[in-house]
């Protein structure tokens, strides 16, 4: 009677000491935003695409841009990485 009685307050004491956690971002994103692709304002530039981000629980849009496309080994404006 007494394994019982330890064994059923154990078990309740694990039923109860259970943490959980929960993040609710909400609906999925929306489609991707289609644009057209603006022209390179010079040589070296690549199109970096757009992407969906969450903010405060909703859904963001973070425009795509021309950028300078990095060289193997080289950081941005040449230098050495």
């Amino acid at each position: 009677m007494k394994k019982l009685l330890i064994s059923s307050l154990f078990v309740a004491g694990m039923a109860l000491g259970q943490i959980g956690v929960g993040i609710r971002i909400g609906p999925p994103p929306p489609p991707k935003v289609l644009r057209v692709i603006p022209r390179s304002p010079g040589p070296g530039y690549v199109w970096i695409g757009g992407y969906w981000y969450v903010v405060e629980g909703r859904w963001r849009w973070h425009a795509g841009l021309l950028d300078i496309a990095a060289v193997r080994g080289r950081g941005v404006g040449g230098a050495a990485a």
